[in-house]
């Protein structure tokens, strides 16, 4: 039969040191690999959300002209309006002043129509 060893308290003491030795430095390397991993990851999610708030200033960028030509064309329409209401104005004046005068040849056209009626 084979002789058992009995250990000691301090064997069993070492080998529990060097154990969580070990231990400690296989935790340590798995931290620094989920560190590298989590660097990693946070990189990558922060050119993600660069490359997208990149996207959305160019499409602002983009609103905005159109809005700064949809302005220049609103001012130009407006001036146009005005001008329209300006023009407006004056026919609706020159027709106040020539209207009098249309009455008063309408009444001597119709005086004329029936002279001409009892002339003939």
């Amino acid at each position: 039969m084979a002789k058992h060893k009995e250990t000691t308290i301090d064997e069993l003491a070492i080998m529990m040191q060097e154990g969580f030795e070990k231990t400690d430095k296989k935790m340590a390397e798995g931290f620094v690999n989920v560190e590298k991993k989590t660097d990693e990851k946070l990189d990558a999610f922060a050119i993600m959300v660069q490359k997208g708030f990149e996207s959305v200033t160019s499409e602002v960028n983009g609103v905005k002209d159109e809005v700064k030509g949809i302005k220049v064309q609103m001012s130009t329409m407006t001036k146009q309006i005005d001008n329209l209401q300006r023009g407006q104005v004056r026919i609706e004046d020159r027709l106040d002043e020539i209207a009098p005068r249309v009455k008063e040849h309408e009444k001597r056209i119709t005086i004329l129509e029936k002279k001409v009626l009892l002339a003939t």
